[in-house]
């Protein structure tokens, strides 16, 4: 309510995005404990979502910094991922 229309635009384009990318990413891992931990943020980021239909909770000191942590442990498990292939590749 604060940001208008174009905030709306913005958050949307950017949940959209990050559940695309946690699929991506889940689904080109190997490692089945980096699959879980994908998926286990992913699922996390989704009760962040559910919590903010219930109520307007994106806040930074409440649930803001698990939101944008969600965030970066997937694209940290993404690119651990790709930089372990990359070596395995080099390797054969």
């Amino acid at each position: 309510t604060e940001q208008g229309f174009i905030g709306l635009i913005i958050f949307v384009l950017l949940t959209l995005g990050i559940f695309f990318v946690a699929e991506t990413v889940y689904h080109q891992m190997r490692d089945g404990w980096r699959k879980q931990m994908v998926m286990a943020f992913t699922l996390s980021l989704i009760t962040l979502y559910l919590n903010l239909m219930l109520n307007d909770m994106i806040e930074v000191d409440k649930t803001g910094s698990f939101y944008f942590m969600g965030i970066a442990f997937i694209i940290c498990l993404s690119i651990a991922d790709k930089r372990e292939r990359a070596l395995e590749e080099a390797a054969a």
